[in-house]
């Protein structure tokens, strides 16, 4: 082979890599931006995760406590046992109707019902506990 055609031949290997490498990243670029987004993604997810975890453990034992104070005595089952078929009633529904939400809804449509859903909880609660007699015991 002549430096001619050597010099041909490389020109042409590094034209038909660079081009192709071209069209590598052109492919790879946003699949290396999307990654990086799943991962923000993940990280705000697991974050949202653990701060539902720490409010449901403290939570929990202040509803439990509610429960039995707003009870009649010698009817702390029935008391206990309704407030667990309306969270899983709550929770079945809730998981449906979400997940349908955020299939079928634009992100603003979604997070407007969430909230409305939530403030009216809370003017329900805010319009019926202070109604409800507490008996308080100190033995």
């Amino acid at each position: 082979m002549t430096t001619v055609m050597m010099t041909r031949l490389v020109r042409d290997v590094t034209e038909f890599h660079a081009s192709h490498i071209d069209r590598l990243n052109l492919i790879c670029e946003p699949m290396a931006k999307d990654r990086r987004r799943s991962v923000l993604s993940l990280g705000w997810f697991l974050l949202f995760i653990a701060g539902y975890t720490i409010i449901e453990t403290i939570m929990l034992p202040a509803l439990e406590t509610m429960t039995a104070s707003l009870a009649i005595d010698g009817s702390q089952g029935t008391f206990f046992g309704m407030l667990s078929a309306a969270g899983a009633l709550g929770g079945a529904a809730g998981y449906y109707t979400g997940s349908w939400l955020i299939l079928n809804r634009t992100s603003l449509e979604t997070w407007t019902i969430f909230g409305s859903v939530g403030a009216i909880g809370f003017a329900a609660s805010a319009l019926i506990l202070p109604t409800i007699p507490r008996q308080v015991s100190l033995e």
